[in-house]
């Protein structure tokens, strides 16, 4: 039975109602009949268009802090969800799709840009660490594709 398999959609980043997370993917697998929710800070929580929209408030910051505060809370309300299935949205929450997977979770990241060539040319990203994270991510992408 499609309704008793739990999918959370997790961002740290998109706006409340982007056309591809909310619409396209989240709204799509309810109307199929899974029990969908998304987390998403900085919007009202509410069920609309048979979606569970949880989120919170955090304070907006620079990106540092997005990456470590607003991931630190998503995932705590995704550990409350007990989904089934968590599917992650941004790199930034990349650091707890492991953490997911030793809870025997299905994790799955929407990558939709080549992230470590991307992240060579982010200037908010020290210079000095940038060639070392690429690395990291293009060596995570390998493991992924072996198991």
């Amino acid at each position: 039975m499609l309704s008793s398999i739990k999918i959370a959609h997790l961002t740290s980043a998109h706006q409340d109602g982007d056309v591809r997370i909310f619409h396209k993917e989240c709204v799509s697998l309810a109307k199929a009949g899974y029990d969908v929710s998304m987390i998403i800070p900085n919007t009202a929580s509410r069920v609309e268009k048979g979606v569970n929209i949880i989120s919170f408030q955090i304070k907006k910051g620079s990106r540092m802090f997005r990456a470590i505060k607003a991931v630190n809370r998503v995932y705590k309300e995704a550990l409350k969800l007990n989904a089934h299935v968590y599917h992650l949205h941004d790199p930034e929450l990349l650091r707890i799709a492991l953490k997911l997977k030793r809870k025997g979770k299905i994790v799955i990241y929407d990558a939709h840009e080549d992230l470590p060539r991307q992240v060579l040319s982010k200037s908010y990203i020290p210079k000095i660490f940038r060639s070392l994270i690429s690395f990291f991510l293009r060596n995570m992408k390998t493991q992924e594709q072996k198991n």
